[in-house]
């Protein structure tokens, strides 16, 4: 008696098994080819936008009043008179 119930048992885990490897088999036979991606052109980008970000604080820091220390780049106004008494650097 006891063994027949262990008997069916394990056929029952047998059954599963046979059930799961189906499964992925078949997942298998489904599974699309993958193709690695090419980051480097958006780290490239990224770099360049920390850059200017950078080169945008650096140049209110360096060159705009006390006023403009705590303005963001997008609300600077270029036109402002501060900016009008810049020197003039010429190419040679």
């Amino acid at each position: 008696m006891r063994s027949q119930g262990l008997l069916n048992k394990c056929e029952g885990y047998c059954r599963e098994l046979r059930q799961v490897l189906r499964r992925q088999e078949d997942l298998e036979a489904q599974a699309r080819e993958m193709y690695e991606l090419d980051h480097s052109k958006d780290q490239i980008m990224t770099l360049l936008k920390v850059g200017l970000a950078n080169l945008g604080m650096w140049v209110r820091d360096q060159y705009f009043g006390e006023n403009y220390q705590h303005c963001e780049s997008s609300k600077m106004d270029l036109r402002s008179h501060a900016f009008a008494k810049l020197p003039v650097i010429g190419l040679s």
